[in-house]
């Protein structure tokens, strides 16, 4: 009788922590998203890029670097970053 109790009581534990693991996994695809799009400020980009706010203000007028304004702020996407860096990348030579 007792070893059937414990059979029992692992069943349900193993079934419970399925439970939970399927619950962490749900998660985990809603935080990583295909279609979630990262957006920065200037501040971010700032960092993201490591140059300063005047550098940043040239890559734009020269149309190097994408982004997007609403009213006095400037917003830039993630894809505006990876095609910026793709456009400069210089391969090594030897």
């Amino acid at each position: 009788m007792v070893k059937k109790y414990y059979k029992k009581v692992e069943s349900v534990e193993m079934n419970t922590l399925l439970g939970e693991l399927d619950t962490i996994e749900t998660c985990l695809e809603k935080v990583s998203a295909p279609g979630e799009i990262k957006v920065y400020n200037k501040t971010e980009i700032n960092s993201v890029l490591g140059v300063n706010e005047k550098l940043l203000r040239r890559y734009r007028y020269d149309g190097k670097l994408s982004y997007t304004k609403v009213g006095d702020h400037y917003w830039y996407t993630q894809n505006d970053i990876d095609e910026f860096m793709a456009k400069y990348h210089r391969k090594p030579f030897a």
